[in-house]
């Protein structure tokens, strides 16, 4: 704006234009990221940061907030741009002799803006008639994708991806679906393709119960110590370099319990940020590392509107399970010559805490075995 300062280092006067200038775009829903990278290479003229300070935080009360960075150049003490910077990371201090560095910083902080959100990914690939699947956008439950794009978003989870042709787009498709760990399917209602997405959304008091009066279990199941895996290690890309780095999570108890690591590894390539790796890390340990029950089951037309990823409570005394709270995770309908609904569920790792189990009865056998006794000399 070709401003203009004299009598030393007012931090208040361009913190004001700022201010100016985010207010004048405070109502385009358009602009969901907003930077400030407020850069010195002086202490302040007497207390102009408390002044800047006041003014900056009208930048933090809004609707999208404006990540600030406070950046000094050949300033060891940065107490004062302290005041102007709400990140997590310190202040950085760089050379005035390689204005690589400063270029670097905020190519870093602005590149979770170059990342898709994987339902805005997964619509483009269904709906696209140039090199997508050209959909029309009426066959899909478009509520469902706003819903899934709305909490990914809160999740601050971007995806950087790239169809090349070689595969299938279903197969592209999936595996976004395995990065974000979601389902797509139609609906058995409206028989639109929805989008669900894996997450701690159940009420137990509401889901539908699956006993011996309504269902068969087919096939059960559950982990054992052994098989189950306390390191997760998740590969992704890191954008300064292009190169694939790991990120590892460790439950120490499962450790303890097995007496030495058992280890996995996931490839998530479209995660382009440590944090996001490390938060993918946790959620695959989570369910890895637990000795989660699953069985098959067939179940009458009562659940003919269940779909992926809903859950139920199963009561089985023979397997000493009450309303304990699986999800669903396949579903075959049948067809018009079978009335059964076949379910592929395994227990909620998010309902762990809930989870009740009723030992099954006693047997009438009783142990003939008696303690020794001393022998009698005659």
């Amino acid at each position: 704006a070709g401003l203009t300062a004299s009598g030393g280092t007012p931090f208040d006067t361009p913190m004001q234009h700022a201010v100016n200038w985010f207010e004048a775009s405070r109502n385009d829903g358009q602009l969901v990221n907003r930077f400030n990278f407020f850069v010195t290479d002086g202490a302040p003229s007497s207390s102009s940061h408390i002044a800047a300070a006041e003014i900056a935080s009208g930048l933090l009360d809004r609707t999208i907030p404006v990540d600030m960075w406070g950046i000094n150049i050949n300033l060891a003490d940065t107490q004062y741009t302290e005041y102007l910077h709400n990140m997590e990371a310190p202040v950085p201090v760089i050379s005035g002799n390689n204005p690589d560095e400063l270029a670097t910083i905020i190519a870093n902080a602005m590149i979770s803006i170059f990342d898709a959100n994987p339902a805005h990914i997964i619509y483009e690939c269904l709906t696209d008639t140039d090199w997508g699947m050209g959909a029309d956008p009426a066959s899909i439950d478009t509520a469902s994708f706003q819903s899934a794009s709305a909490r990914l978003f809160g999740e601050n989870f971007g995806l950087f991806m790239q169809w090349t042709a070689q595969s299938s787009i279903e197969d592209f498709v999936n595996n976004v679906l395995e990065h974000a760990k979601g389902a797509l399917y139609p609906h058995p209602r409206t028989g639109k393709m929805t989008l669900r997405l894996l997450r701690d959304d159940l009420v137990p008091a509401n889901l539908k119960e699956i006993t011996p009066d309504n269902a068969t279990l087919t096939n059960f199941s559950r982990k054992g110590w052994g098989e189950t895996v306390n390191e997760v290690v998740v590969t992704w890309t890191n954008p300064e370099n292009e190169k694939e780095e790991p990120v590892r999570a460790q439950d120490l108890a499962n450790i303890a319990q097995q007496g030495g690591i058992v280890s996995d590894s996931k490839n998530y390539h479209g995660i382009r940020t440590a944090e996001l790796a490390a938060r993918v890390a946790e959620r695959e340990l989570r369910e890895a590392s637990a000795p989660l029950c699953s069985c098959e089951v067939e179940v009458n037309r009562e659940f003919w509107d269940i779909t992926p990823f809903d859950g139920v409570r199963v009561t089985w005394p023979e397997y000493g399970l009450n309303e304990l709270v699986m999800r669903v995770m396949k579903v075959n309908y049948g067809d018009s010559s079978s009335s059964k609904i076949r379910l592929s569920l395994v227990e909620d790792v998010f309902s762990l805490p809930l989870a009740s189990y009723v030992p099954p009865a006693a047997g009438e056998w009783q142990d003939p075995a008696v303690p020794p006794a001393p022998v009698t000399q005659a």
